[in-house]
């Protein structure tokens, strides 16, 4: 059986082009989200499963994520091969310049897939080819048109039903998946975590069982939040961690259960680490210090002619004042490049 802990480079073993599609063929992709390359080798941290997978397989022993290292745009990445530049996918949201604000790309709040993404997808390609294909709590892939099974990566529940796939809602109530308590798990934040993942991972090996999709997407959240409330290497790390391989585990079981075994290819992967920092770059008082951002008291923003945007360990800088574009670029370049760790 060919099982493989790998990222990206899973195009070719779809076996996709349009003389013949191996349509026996199975491909299931989870994302265990914020799981560093550094904890695989860790003893602290429990994942049997997913060591077994690369055991069996191969591993990468080092990736190289897409910039920025945040959760939208590289899960975009992991499935269309090119970077945010090009997938459009530019950060968990971007600064609006004419509203003057951030607007979440993040969750799918606001726009679906088709609006997003600008790069095919390899779930687009497997559909065309006649695929079948699933996709549970993928970022970015809210209405996808070439997803047979899906349900978002959403808070609302009432997103979450009207852009989940009916018939797989309908089969998760039949067998007890309490998918209508998504919006209560999600509104306890990081302990909410693992109760969705269990969701997730149930809705995967349903359609696995009912279905059989050439293609699975799995989305799974619990190491990431664990590691932005508590820290890398932390405890509740380890536990998500182990959390996270008891339901890659649950996909593999459904597979070996559905006669699958053989014909399957598991890639896990992650879409970005954590590292441990005490400083922050708060480039915007520089812009402040400056004379390109006014704030009247209480700190509220009045008039900004530059603004940087954060997004993860870097920032955007987005200049407003478009008549003086050039020359505010080169007044504020060497001001930037002067800060202590840029």
């Amino acid at each position: 059986m060919k099982r493989l802990l790998i990222t990206l480079l899973f195009l070719a073993s779809l076996h996709l082009n349009a003389a013949s599609p191996a349509s026996d063929r199975y491909v299931v992709l989870i994302s265990v989200d914020g799981l560093a390359h550094y904890y695989f080798d860790d003893p602290k941290a429990p994942m049997p499963t997913i060591r077994k997978l690369a055991a069996e397989g191969a591993r990468a022993k080092t990736m190289r994520t897409s910039f920025p290292t945040v959760t939208w745009p590289n899960h975009t990445a992991l499935v269309t091969g090119v970077q945010p530049w090009k997938h459009g996918v530019i950060g968990n949201d971007y600064f609006d310049r004419d509203q003057l604000k951030a607007v979440p790309y993040i969750l799918d709040a606001l726009f679906s897939k088709e609006e997003l993404v600008k790069a095919p997808t390899i779930y687009d390609l497997a559909h065309e080819a006649g695929m079948k294909t699933a996709a549970i709590c993928w970022p970015a892939s809210r209405g996808a048109k070439s997803l047979d099974w899906t349900v978002p990566d959403v808070l609302e529940q009432g997103l979450f039903e009207q852009f989940g796939t009916p018939e797989l809602l309908t089969e998760a109530r039949a067998v007890g998946i309490p998918y209508e308590k998504q919006n209560e798990w999600c509104k306890k934040t990081n302990e909410g975590k693992p109760m969705r993942d269990s969701m997730y991972a149930r809705l995967a090996t349903l359609a696995i069982e009912k279905h059989q999709p050439q293609l699975l997407l799995l989305h799974l959240v619990t190491v990431d939040s664990a590691q932005h409330s508590y820290g890398r290497n932390s405890p509740e790390a380890y536990w998500a961690i182990h959390d996270s391989d008891s339901r890659v585990r649950d996909v593999v079981d459904a597979v070996e259960a559905a006669g699958l075994t053989d014909k399957t290819t598991f890639i896990v992967t992650a879409d970005h680490g954590f590292i441990t920092f005490n400083k922050q770059i708060q480039a915007n008082v520089m812009l402040k210090k400056a004379g390109l951002i006014t704030a009247a008291l209480g700190n509220k923003v009045t008039e900004r002619k530059v603004w940087c945007h954060s997004e993860g360990g870097a920032c955007f800088v987005y200049v407003l004042d478009a008549a003086n574009r050039e020359a505010l670029i080169s007044q504020i370049k060497p001001k930037l490049l002067a800060l202590e760790g840029v």
